[in-house]
């Protein structure tokens, strides 16, 4: 059974997405081992309460204390023991105590085909430079801005007319999309392939 843990800092759509996922089998061999939030406010709080799943605050103290918060965190995966840690919606930069002991089990999931759009706002920025081929990357984590290595892409085409809105949603379901597609095929081989993952994009039907 391969342990997952998985961070996030906003409502968690992608973490109760995983947990349904493993819920009616289609992830078999992955277990969801806890999700942990810095932010007291997150909706993941009351999401996990409603499906029972473990969800734990580690809360934010602060720019000026983020290399302590960091310690913290690296010490709190040990207790969770996970084989893969996620992060979906993180908004904190993971610092040098968290890569140290767990750089090679880290993935995270971002809003674009990087190389292009690393950083905040990546969906809005895409689409109001015109791009109307958008996606999601997983990669791993270093200590740069979502420069880590890619293992995997998946892109969605919009329509000549979708609107910043509709493009937000559309980028969301294929984040989704691939989080699962990867995760099947890490938990198939035991490991990342050697060369990124992709898929035929998809089309924009919402």
């Amino acid at each position: 059974m391969t342990r997952l843990v998985l961070l996030t800092s906003r409502g968690g759509g992608h973490c109760m997405h995983i947990a349904e996922e493993i819920e009616c089998g289609a992830l078999a061999g992955l277990e969801l081992v806890a999700i942990v939030t810095d932010n007291p406010e997150a909706e993941i709080l009351a999401k996990c309460r409603h499906r029972a799943l473990r969800c734990e605050l580690l809360a934010w103290p602060g720019r000026e204390r983020a290399a302590e918060h960091d310690e913290s965190l690296a010490r709190h995966l040990e207790t969770l023991a996970p084989d893969l840690v996620g992060l979906v919606g993180w908004l904190r930069i993971v610092r040098r105590a968290t890569l140290a002991r767990w750089g090679e089990r880290l993935f995270n999931l971002h809003p674009s085909l990087l190389p292009a759009h690393p950083g905040l706002d990546a969906i809005a920025r895409a689409w109001r430079g015109g791009e109307r081929r958008l996606g999601a990357t997983l990669h791993g984590v270093d200590a740069g801005v979502d420069t880590g290595a890619v293992l995997a892409q998946l892109a969605v085409r919009l329509g000549a007319d979708t609107s910043l809105e509709a493009a937000t949603a559309a980028v969301h379901r294929t984040e989704a999309a691939l989080l699962s597609r990867a995760l099947k095929a890490r938990l198939a081989d035991g490991r990342w392939p050697a060369a990124p993952l992709t898929w035929p994009d998809l089309e924009d039907k919402p």
